[in-house]
């Protein structure tokens, strides 16, 4: 699994989150996401804006 950090999450129903962690299984599908509380190990920061709304399940 590989998490990753991005400034917004922009849900499916186009809800936005800020500061926003992203789990990806290996195969690069998501399988969860939690706002940012504290420093995570191994959370590779992307930065910018993930926009949910523009990918096809």
């Amino acid at each position: 699994m590989t998490k990753r950090g991005y400034h917004r999450l922009i849900t499916p129903s186009g809800e936005v989150l800020n500061q926003v962690i992203v789990e990806f299984e290996d195969d690069g599908k998501i399988v969860g996401w939690h706002t940012f509380r504290r420093e995570e190990a191994g959370v590779e920061w992307m930065g910018g804006t993930l926009d949910l709304r523009m990918t096809s399940s």
